[in-house]
């Protein structure tokens, strides 16, 4: 089995890719979960992750600079995180954004997002540092955008897709 490994030695980069769907409830609230785990045996520590990200509408050129987001942090807990599925949520997105998030009168449905997470070791961002052990891999499988929805899904082919 393959997941992305972000070892302990220097920056770690890992993209990602989300269309926002057509049942989104506009203009609500959007949390980032990581899924995450580890192969450490017995080490704590904080690993912290730094999200940016860039957005485009339907039929809208992208941002232009990347946005910094919110920091994902986790506090190892030692031997009884090994091989765990680690699920960890941060505030990604608001209404009126935030000093970390983005505003979501800025999305719509159809909206791309681009998001690059990144782990420098032994770094600080946002007041939480890095410090877990140096023996350390963490994995990522997987990052979800979840939302408030507002209907079903997708009944029509075309806009309005909802109608």
């Amino acid at each position: 089995m393959y997941a992305y490994s972000c070892r302990n030695s220097g920056t770690t980069d890992v993209f990602l890719l989300y269309h926002i769907n057509h049942d989104w409830a506009i203009g609500t609230s959007m949390y980032l979960h990581l899924h995450h785990s580890t192969n450490a045996t017995n080490e704590t520590g904080r690993t912290v992750w730094n999200v940016y990200s860039n957005y485009a509408k339907r039929g809208s050129a992208f941002a232009g600079t990347e946005v910094t987001g919110p920091v994902i942090t986790y506090q190892y807990q030692g031997a009884t995180d090994q091989y765990r599925h680690i699920v960890t949520e941060v505030l990604f997105a608001q209404s009126g954004g935030g000093t970390y998030q983005i505003d979501t009168a800025n999305l719509d449905v159809d909206t791309i997002v681009i998001v690059r997470l990144s782990r420098t070791v032994g770094g600080t961002s946002q007041g939480f540092t890095d410090n877990i052990g140096s023996s350390t891999s963490h994995f990522i499988f997987t990052a979800d955008i979840h939302y408030q929805a507002d209907k079903l899904g997708t009944i029509n082919k075309a806009a309005p897709f909802n109608g």
